[in-house]
């Protein structure tokens, strides 16, 4: 586990990773002490992981985004591409959570 949060992109890149469970997906997200240059890769690997299987996880979108750093992103990264992204789009939980990120920036 501490392997984990130490080499998250790392783990990001693997099949193990895009296998998870939503629950331990959501346990690894919400640590303080996950270690990421820049939360993006956050972001892009809760991405991938839904795109691995899109019609059964599209449901667990708004309760993961929230464990994203969003206040972390620069502006540009938040408006053009989380903003932009399909799932964002989809999602009203998301979408206003990008909204209110924005408005504290």
């Amino acid at each position: 586990r501490e392997f984990a949060y130490r080499e998250f992109i790392q783990l990001s890149k693997h099949q193990e990773f895009l296998e998870m469970e939503s629950k331990e997906l959501e346990s690894l997200l919400s640590q303080d002490d996950l270690s990421v240059p820049n939360e993006k890769y956050v972001f892009e690997a809760l991405v991938t992981w839904l795109e691995h299987r899109e019609a059964e996880r599209l449901t667990e979108f708004g309760s993961l985004l929230k464990w994203v750093r969003l206040g972390e992103l620069d502006m540009d990264y938040l408006c053009y591409t989380v903003e932009e992204s399909k799932f964002v789009r989809g999602n009203q939980d998301a979408q206003r959570m990008i909204i209110e990120t924005m408005k504290r920036k």
